[in-house]
């Protein structure tokens, strides 16, 4: 899903049930959901920070191109993506 702000130069893009398939395997990531801020402005206020601060949601970096590969491939070194995985999963076990 993608939000446009009308009032300032700001888009939300929001991804839900993430599913990476390859030859090999299907893995769902279900319950997991990436909202993705972009915004023109650094200094801009958002509706959308303010309610991720309301309900102190902490803000992670991670690409979903880059969680498919290491989720698909168990060869791919996984060291600079530990703390995210580790993240990731208590999420998912806390859902």
């Amino acid at each position: 899903m993608t939000f446009v702000n009308k009032y300032s130069a700001e888009r939300l893009t929001i991804d839900t049930n993430l599913t990476f398939i390859d030859d090999h395997s299907n893995v769902l990531y279900k319950g997991l959901v990436i909202a993705e801020l972009k915004q023109g402005g650094a200094n801009e206020k958002s509706p959308f920070k303010n309610l991720m601060r309301d309900y102190s949601v902490q803000k992670k970096s991670i690409s979903k191109y880059c969680l498919g590969v290491i989720t698909l491939n168990e060869k791919i070194k996984r060291n600079n993506f530990k703390p995210t995985l580790l993240y990731l999963n208590k999420l998912l076990k806390a859902s």
